[in-house]
């Protein structure tokens, strides 16, 4: 039986990985080993299981914008950062 993203972060951070082998998960641990770490940080609250994919999402927004505008110009930074805001695969 497949364990949630939550229950899997649960278990000792030395048994998430082969619990993912395990289970056929196809995505990498990191997801799982930070959300571990970020639940015995701040608890298991619904708010705090979103906020760490928010505060992430967030960040990425800012990085792709601050990166693009040096790259490329202010043009291209609030481009690449209106893309990743409108993409589905980070909604």
């Amino acid at each position: 039986m497949r364990r949630s993203a939550h229950l899997v972060a649960r278990l000792p951070l030395n048994e998430i990985v082969p619990e993912l082998l395990q289970q056929g998960d196809p995505h990498p641990p990191l997801h799982y080993l930070t959300l571990g770490g970020w639940m015995r940080l701040v608890g298991e609250s619904e708010f705090a299981l979103r906020y760490l994919s928010a505060l992430t999402g967030t960040l990425l927004l800012s990085v792709l914008g601050v990166l693009g505008r040096r790259m490329a110009g202010r043009k291209a930074g609030l481009l690449a950062a209106g893309l990743a805001a409108l993409s589905p695969g980070l909604i």
